[in-house]
């Protein structure tokens, strides 16, 4: 990794300050200061030989391409790069700080969040694919191919969500994020970034999705204003999202149930080890989203 350092504080004109924790798969997230005006920089890396985390800087290498072929550019953080190195995968992009988890904003941040998100669904809308007949449509099966990630024979949440049909007055698409987190997302220089996106089947769908999963994961999370966040995001979507999208509030509340639903199998899945108790309590949250 020292090569790597030397040949990155090359490439990048910038000076070596320190790494932060691996990532969950596994990468180096290493630190640099531009060496011009100090400014930070991040570098996600990871040698050929640990799969998870290539696997996981590919998928981020899609999602972000995907991202700012959608029009969601805004979204994606500054100084967003491809570095090449041989043998080794790597990101670079500037360090955004604290994120909104870190930060932990409340109520006041969640007002903020919902402008630029609102702005990002205007600014990517596009007229939806219709399914054909008999199946879901294709955001919804982009969605329940993560649930199934986080879903085995014991949790059973898939089966009773497949069976629960949806709505087919979907209208238009727009961006939708899984791994829409408060982990994931930053405020910098009074922008909104995301970073480590999953690849996706499509990245367009009903953008409530992710208003979902992130009010969500902000109870789970037991953060400042909770409930009030989760309450004023999804009344937003409901409110606001049908006539954006030409479609039905039945397709907004389905889709905002949708990413509750993928957040809550996923935390109850890490913690199915660690915490049993919390985690089936969760599972049990999902399932009651339905039944």
């Amino acid at each position: 990794m020292e090569a790597d350092i030397l040949y990155l504080q090359e490439l990048l004109k910038a000076r070596y300050v320190g790494s932060y924790e691996p990532g969950h798969m596994g990468a180096e997230i290493l630190r640099f200061k531009k060496l011009s005006d100090a400014s930070p920089l991040v570098v996600k890396i990871t040698r050929g030989n640990k799969q998870e985390a290539v696997a996981d800087i590919r998928a981020n290498i899609i999602g972000y391409d995907a991202i700012r072929q959608l029009g969601g550019g805004r979204i994606l953080p500054p100084d967003l790069e491809m570095v090449p190195l041989a043998g080794a995968t790597a990101l670079a992009m500037k360090d955004l700080g604290a994120s909104w988890r870190q930060a932990d904003p409340g109520i006041t941040g969640a007002r903020s969040l919902w402008r630029a998100f609102k702005d990002l669904v205007i600014s990517t809308k596009s007229d939806s694919v219709p399914p054909t007949a008999g199946q879901q449509p294709i955001f919804v099966e982009t969605v329940l191919s993560a649930l199934a990630r986080f879903d085995d024979d014991s949790f059973g949440i898939l089966d009773i969500v497949r069976q629960s049909g949806f709505s087919e007055e979907c209208g238009q698409s727009a961006l939708m994020l899984l791994d829409f987190t408060p982990d994931n997302l930053f405020y910098c220089d009074g922008s909104l970034s995301f970073i480590d996106p999953w690849q996706q089947e499509t990245y367009l769908g009903n953008p409530a999705v992710s208003i979902g999963q992130f009010s969500a994961l902000v109870k789970i999370y037991d953060m400042s204003d909770s409930v009030a966040i989760a309450h004023f995001l999804n009344s937003a979507c409901v409110t606001e999202l049908p006539a954006l999208l030409n479609g039905s509030s039945d397709a907004v509340e389905q889709s905002l149930r949708l990413g509750a639903t993928l957040q809550l199998a996923a935390s109850a899945f890490v913690r199915r080890q660690s915490d049993s108790q919390r985690s089936e309590k969760l599972r049990q949250e999902a399932r009651s989203l339905w039944t």
